[in-house]
């Protein structure tokens, strides 16, 4: 009683729980197992029947009639024992999250430790739109998982942005430098996970139709992130940083460029937390010089 009553332990071990029902104790997945297993038998059980005509039901239509009570105990088992949770804990009840992955060839998302990703058990094999069950009041945490660094590019909510949520609030995970969403359920939640999936710095065989600066990624970010940019043309090409008050911060001189995309990895070590603008300066070979739009972004300390 002494760990339950310990709020940390208490929220890890529904945490534990919650995820496993949604996974591995999803109704569908233990079916599936379950007739997998009836199907790999069905043909030896009448021989075992004859020899053993106490067991497995005492006949193969009984065989039958005690599997088919796993199914109905598979497809009961969530509901009784999130019932079984909220009375125990006096948990004020259940809210829905459907995850969806844009770009889900490039990662995935942990939920409080568990991987949403087909290697799961329970998980199916598309991913990208995904959904679970979760408790009010109980912690949730959403990390994004690049199959490489840098491809993860933000977090978006279906209505709204994510300040406008009570119940959410965004942190720099401090080993990876990736936005995590600390979610406390007060109600359903529908985000989306952005990954680059079809990112490739320098050239490509195929000419871009622009010639402009794309968003960093991650953003929010902790000491490191990525500014894209893509060229029509060739061009010389300078990004400046600037506070947001306007104080210059950082030159990049990226010299002479060829047509394709690029990436500058910008390290923000020792500036503050804040509010942060770039853009491009471009000097192209023909016509007329172009200075790009300032864009936002976050560091978060």
């Amino acid at each position: 009683n002494g760990l339950i009553e310990n709020e940390t332990f208490r929220n890890k071990f529904i945490a534990l729980l919650t995820n496993d029902l949604n996974t591995r104790y999803r109704p569908e997945s233990v079916i599936e197992r379950i007739e997998a297993f009836r199907a790999l038998y069905e043909t030896e059980i009448e021989e075992h029947i004859n020899r053993y005509p106490a067991s497995a039901g005492g006949s193969v239509p009984g065989w039958h009639a005690e599997i088919d009570r796993l199914i109905e105990f598979a497809q009961k088992r969530p509901e009784y024992l999130r019932n079984h949770l909220e009375d125990f804990f006096n948990l004020p009840g259940t809210v829905t999250l459907d995850l969806e992955v844009s770009g889900a060839k490039a990662g995935h998302v942990g939920i409080n430790g568990t991987d949403i990703h087909s290697d799961t058990p329970g998980v199916p094999q598309d991913y990208s739109q995904w959904s679970g069950t979760y408790f009010k009041g109980v912690p949730v945490v959403l990390a994004p998982v690049p199959i490489e660094e840098d491809l993860f590019l933000d977090w978006k909510i279906a209505h709204g942005n994510l300040s406008d949520r009570n119940d959410i609030s965004l942190e720099v995970d401090s080993v990876t430098g990736y936005p995590v969403i600390m979610w406390t359920p007060e109600e359903d939640l529908r985000i989306t996970a952005v990954f680059d999936d079809d990112l490739s710095a320098g050239n490509g065989d195929e000419k871009p139709h622009q010639m402009a600066i794309q968003q960093n990624y991650p953003n929010p970010f902790n000491n490191f992130t990525n500014i894209p940019y893509t060229l029509n043309e060739k061009a010389r090409i300078t990004v400046d940083i600037y506070s947001v008050t306007g104080r210059h911060i950082r030159t990049f001189h990226e010299g002479r460029r060829d047509p394709g995309e690029y990436l500058i990895r910008f390290d923000a070590s020792g500036l503050a937390s804040g509010v942060y603008l770039y853009r491009m300066s471009v000097v192209p070979d023909t016509g007329t010089d172009v200075i790009t739009p300032a864009k936002k972004m976050m560091l978060i300390r």
